[in-house]
């Protein structure tokens, strides 16, 4: 019988290679890589698309350095958005390079073509007013003269907006930072832009490093939903510190206080793989879920959502409580184990705590999970 082991032991080895290269080319298609693609130069890139991107006539963003780099990824993006879609590019008037290289980033992530949630987020953000151009260009040049610094160039806004930020800056002696064309500060400038389409706001300012903004932004991002202002969460932490001594009697720990959202990742099996995310908001919080359909020449993405009032909120809040979460590890691993299940859970916390929780796992789990499972499956529940 033992001559017979090691031929088992390759078919099973073979095996499990088989099904991971199959995840690793699922999981590819779901979220695209619109990065430098190896099989694909710039050259080519502009060949196949450079009629259409010519046609919308769009405009350069950035020094002549950013201005370059968002146009060689705008092309990638433009490519790989044709490829995938089978259609035209998406119609967008007086975009400029910046914004149509994020709408299609945006899309490809979501896996939909043009939304009218996106469609409307642009909408609001184009409403220029063309009275402004000549009197938003003087201000720039004094800007860059008086800071010996560009003008920001990962700004989506109404020329108003830009104009009003520019004579903040030039009042206050508060020049803004310059991301450039370094891997982080550029995708931080990209993410602040981002940001600014998709949610008609600037996003909030934390005291922290660059990658850990970044990081933040990417969060709100992944879940579609922006971060409370700081008026907005003073009013809130007062509600919240009510209505929990009313429902439990007791006063709201710091921890429930501070959680603005929770996001799970199931990422290890195929017929198993979702996203939900539970976003706190004025009123309660709003659930977001995201499931994956495989076919053999793709995924396609299924999105829902609903409502949780205050009560629910605050019963939720209490389960992660009562998990102590907030004293789980950063990472539990299943040694040895090659097929094992996969998940990650983010968790943000208030503006002002300066903070986000990441904590993940393959094939081994922290204390309570089973009872933090039976509250995020419940909610699940209630999706169908």
């Amino acid at each position: 019988m033992c001559t017979f082991f090691p031929g088992r032991f390759i078919m099973r080895f073979t095996n499990l290679l088989l099904i991971y290269f199959y995840i690793s080319y699922c999981f590819a298609t779901i979220v695209p890589d619109l990065s430098w693609d190896d099989n694909l130069n710039l050259n080519e890139a502009k060949e196949r698309i450079m009629p259409e991107i010519v046609a919308l006539d769009l405009k350069k963003v950035g020094s002549m350095e950013i201005a370059g780099k968002i146009t060689s990824e705008l092309f990638f993006a433009a490519v790989l958005y044709k490829d995938r879609f089978k259609q035209s590019l998406p119609v967008c008037k007086r975009c400029s390079e910046l914004e149509m290289l994020l709408i299609l980033e945006r899309i490809s992530e979501i896996g939909g073509v043009y939304s009218e949630e996106l469609k409307n987020a642009l909408e609001n953000v184009r409403k220029k007013d063309n009275t402004m151009e000549g009197t938003l260009k003087e201000i720039e040049v004094e800007y860059e003269k008086k800071f010996k610094k560009p003008v920001p160039w990962w700004w989506v806004c109404q020329n108003e907006e830009r104009l009003n930020r520019l004579k903040r800056a030039l009042a206050t002696n508060m020049p803004y930072p310059y991301y450039d064309s370094s891997k982080t500060t550029y995708n931080l400038g990209k993410a602040i832009a981002a940001y600014e389409m998709l949610f008609g706001k600037q996003p909030p300012e934390w005291n922290c490093s660059n990658e850990e903004y970044l990081e933040r932004l990417e969060s709100a991002l992944d879940v579609e939903a922006p971060y409370l202002s700081r008026e907005e969460e003073v009013e809130l932490k007062i509600n919240l510190k009510t209505e929990y001594e009313k429902k439990f009697g007791k006063q709201i720990s710091d921890f429930e206080l501070s959680v603005a959202s929770v996001s799970l990742k199931s990422v290890g099996y195929v017929d198993n793989r979702y996203r939900i995310s539970v976003i706190r908001t004025t009123t309660g919080a709003i659930v977001k879920y995201l499931t994956f359909e495989f076919h053999p020449h793709g995924s396609i993405r299924k999105r829902s959502g609903i409502k949780l009032n205050m009560e629910e909120w605050l019963d939720f809040l209490n389960v992660l409580y009562k998990c102590r979460i907030n004293e789980w590890e950063k990472k539990y691993t299943g040694r040895g184990i090659l097929d094992g299940h996969g998940w990650s859970l983010a968790i943000l916390f208030s503006v002002e705590d300066n903070y986000e929780l990441n904590i993940s796992g393959y094939a081994a789990y922290p204390p309570n999970w089973d009872k933090f499972m039976k509250i995020m499956d419940g909610i699940k529940a209630k999706m169908k």
